[in-house]
């Protein structure tokens, strides 16, 4: 017997498509008839998902006339994926998955990836509805991506994240990148968000040099609106928060500080001579979140001043404005100390050298603003640290064999974890762990991403209607420019057994790629199938490598086949 062979012509699919751009042959699903009812070819196109079967929900996907294999879940969230996972904690709220109502700790594992060969799995990235133990964002940014407690720092004019290494210089993290000075030792400690910060203030002889930050030339203070927070943590019951001192050069107005937080243990607010005793204490060992708002009222001659701890309003009075005025005022900031101006010597300011208000403890992402930043933005600022995730992750060497000893993976920035270059299975499954210290703190996840974007391997498509013919004689398949994987035949006269051409005959076939042909071994054995008059299914298997998709464009019987 003589086979007649038609082989697939080098870039076919590229070939194809230059031919329909030149409009030299326009082809559709459906058959080219000859005559009697029966045409010569007939081509399935994929653009009718229902005129198909999928052997499992990890089989390809239609983008317009094309069929590529699906890839591995990920992105948005859903209830029906909730559903599939291990959750305590945790509720689906219409839109996201978020700790329940009175929980202050949840946590999840994912459904098992199948990537359906070993692959690499390299990130995980967590997007949340809200930030969820960030960092304050840089460069005086409007914080973007998130539908609630978006942080808009356009008015930020210093920011001093504290997560350098001991003895690296302190960076301003705000546009204005002020000059951030370090006096005395400056050491690295557990950060409330998860990074070394400044550890201040040791010293407490007036003589010895005291351990904290100086800005000696604060750019952009608005006299009239001004905003200072940070995140402290203490024990000690002296010291201060900070201070902000206003001058001019070579002036002498002795006691100027702008405003200033010490004491404590017994909180006072002051301005130039005038104190308010808030009778607050941050002395207890517990990060806080603190916030001091400045803002001038109509008369000109008071402000309103307003102390948050931890997001709330907890105090507020009025301090005088009319304490001091400079005609060229200039502006310094101490972190860990008060201020005041220097006697006359040319400097604008100075620290008080006041071993009592000297601070000891922690601080993190210290900022400053020049307008009273609102009751909403301050808790929002307090919200994005007052929760936290943790990752774990684990690899398998098979969907069935991942067990519950996850890795944790430290967050690489933001909420993206880069994973251990060595991250590698076919299974892969992670684990998300949360906590807030606020119950009034949401804390709500849109999406896992899980990267690179990995594709299933043996999806398997097949039309749900045969094609009946009185003779087969070539078989055509149209690869995509964009196929990275192997992709695979069999044939079925039934729907039910298939069957795959091993270089003689049509043999039964298995689930292995061994039991399935390439589009040219199907064109060789396809006079053996065809025959005697039947009707034919075939089966495209999409086997793509993991890391690229594999895309079909199309298939094609030819022989003498039965209008359609």
């Amino acid at each position: 017997m003589t086979w007649k062979t038609i082989g697939k012509a080098t870039a076919l699919s590229t070939l194809m498509l230059v031919l329909a751009a030149c409009s030299q042959r326009l082809i559709v699903s459906g058959s080219t008839s000859v005559g009697g009812g029966y045409a010569s070819s007939y081509r399935y196109q994929f653009t009718d998902p229902s005129l198909y079967s999928f052997t499992n929900n990890m089989a390809g996907v239609f983008e317009g006339s094309i069929l590529r294999s699906n890839s591995v879940p990920q992105g948005q969230v859903s209830q029906s994926d909730f559903a599939a996972v291990s959750a305590t904690g945790m509720s689906w709220d219409g839109m996201a998955y978020s700790l329940a109502s009175g929980f202050s700790t949840g946590s999840f594992q994912s459904r098992v990836f199948d990537a359906g060969n070993s692959v690499p799995w390299q990130t995980v990235t967590v997007k949340t509805t809200t930030p969820l133990g960030l960092l304050l964002p840089d460069n005086s940014a409007l914080e973007k991506g998130f539908s609630q407690n978006a942080a808009d720092m356009r008015n930020n004019i210093l920011l001093l994240h504290m997560n350098e290494a001991a003895g690296t210089p302190i960076k301003d993290y705000s546009t204005k990148k002020q000059i951030v000075a370090v006096t005395g030792t400056q050491s690295a400690s557990s950060g409330r968000f998860g990074f070394g910060s400044f550890f201040g203030g040791q010293s407490r002889s007036v003589s010895s040099t005291n351990d904290l930050i100086v800005v000696p030339n604060l750019v952009g203070v608005n006299p009239a609106a001004v905003t200072v927070e940070m995140w402290v943590k203490t024990t000690a019951t002296n010291g201060s928060l900070f201070g902000l001192a206003v001058s001019e050069a070579g002036t002498n107005n002795g006691n100027s500080n702008f405003l200033t937080a010490r004491d404590l243990s017994a909180l006072q607010l002051r301005r130039g001579s005038a104190t308010k005793n808030t009778g607050l204490s941050l002395s207890d060992g517990q990060w806080h979140h603190v916030a001091v708002t400045w803002s001038v009222v109509a008369d000109v001659n008071t402000a309103n001043v307003v102390f948050y701890k931890d997001g709330l309003p907890v105090y507020a009075d009025s301090l005088p404005n009319a304490e001091f005025s400079f005609a060229n005022p200039q502006y310094c900031l101490y972190v860990g100390q008060t201020a005041q101006e220097a006697n006359g010597d040319g400097y604008k300011c100075q620290r008080t050298d006041n071993a009592i208000y000297a601070y000891s403890g922690n601080f993190q992402d210290v900022a400053v603003y020049n307008q009273a930043l609102t009751p909403t933005e301050i808790m929002a600022h307090f919200q994005r640290a007052a929760a936290s995730l943790t990752l774990g992750i684990q690899t398998c060497s098979t969907p069935n064999n991942c067990s519950t000893s996850y890795t944790t993976v430290p967050a690489s920035g933001s909420a993206t974890f880069n994973l251990p270059p060595a991250t590698a299975g076919r299974s892969f499954q992670y684990e998300l762990n949360l906590t807030r210290n606020s119950l009034t703190t949401p804390v709500r996840i849109s999406s896992v991403e899980v990267g690179p974007t990995h594709y299933y391997a043996g999806a398997q498509v097949s039309p749900v209607k045969a094609i009946t013919y009185q003779s087969l004689t070539g078989f055509n398949e149209y690869i995509g420019i964009n196929n990275q994987g192997a992709i695979r035949y069999q044939l079925s006269g039934d729907g039910v057994n298939w069957y795959y051409f091993d270089g003689f005959r049509w043999a039964p076939a298995g689930a292995s790629l061994a039991n399935a042909n390439t589009g040219a071994q199907m064109n060789a054995g396809i006079q053996v199938f065809g025959s005697a008059p039947g009707q034919v299914y075939f089966r495209a298997i999409l086997n793509a490598d993991g890391a690229g998709m594999s895309e079909l464009l199309g298939v094609e019987f030819l022989g003498q086949i039965l209008n359609q």
